[in-house]
């Protein structure tokens, strides 16, 4: 944040919150003549903003992430031309964003890619070795996943994995969980703060759900895709030290 004293502040309070509630952009020549504004504590007191105009940012699956906005301490005007340089703005921050989640993103599965899934490894790793923190990780196997590709090809080969990743993703959406395509039919989810019972019950609930989704295949006992899962644990510095390559070969 350029001008201002502040670094970080709740984002209910500011005016770029008015913003998000937007359908794109917000634009307010006299803030003490909005209703939305006029009482905010950026207004009534330091640093005074008279002017405000922002632009909703979104993220590559179009949730909004945060704004583009300019400020001042006297009224104005905006033009077309400023208006539209916001924009331009904003565009550029969106495509970063999207070029950005095209880098670390599995194109097929839509879950982190491996080189990204092992960068929140080490750095998830060293953050539960600092606090001493419990720390999982969970290694999901599609069940015979060559046998399914050659009895129904590999356009359904690719529907299953992604329904699996599907499944996945509803599962393992805890605020840190990181969910990555290990390579081929293999899935890997970490798990920071959580211990074993909470893991096994985690991938109780992910064997379950994959078998609900009744993809049938005929070339497995089951008759249906299901998975395979593999977890670990580690609580403590001496288990830590061994480095977070352990986690997987464990």
């Amino acid at each position: 944040m350029r001008g201002l004293d502040h670094c970080r502040i709740n984002r209910e309070t500011t005016l770029c919150h008015h913003t998000l509630q937007q359908e794109d952009h917000l634009v307010v020549p006299d803030t003490l003549k909005d209703e939305r504004l006029a009482s905010n504590a950026f207004v009534t007191g330091g640093p005074k903003i008279r002017f405000y105009a922002g632009f909703k940012v979104l993220a590559p699956n179009g949730l909004p992430v945060g704004t583009v906005c300019v400020m001042d301490q006297k009224p104005r005007i905006i033009t077309e031309d400023d208006i539209s340089a916001l924009q331009q703005l904003r565009d550029l921050l969106q495509e970063n964003l999207l070029l950005r989640a095209r880098a670390i993103t599995d194109p097929l599965t839509g879950a982190f890619n491996r080189r990204h899934f092992d960068e929140m490894l080490d750095k998830e790793w060293r953050r539960a070795y600092r606090h001493m923190l419990p720390v999982s990780l969970l290694m999901v196997d599609v069940d015979h996943f060559k046998r399914y590709n050659d009895h129904y090809g590999h356009v359904a080969g690719d529907h299953a994995l992604c329904a699996v990743a599907g499944v996945l993703e509803a599962l393992g959406r805890r605020a840190g969980d990181i969910i990555g395509r290990f390579g081929g039919e293999e899935f890997s989810i970490l798990l920071p703060e959580t211990d074993l019972q909470a893991a096994r019950r985690i991938a109780t609930q992910i064997n379950d759900a994959v078998r609900e989704l009744a993809i049938p295949h005929a070339m497995s006992p089951a008759g249906v895709i299901t998975v395979s899962i593999g977890g670990t644990v580690v609580t403590d510095h001496q288990q830590m030290a061994w480095g977070s390559r352990s986690l997987i070969e464990a």
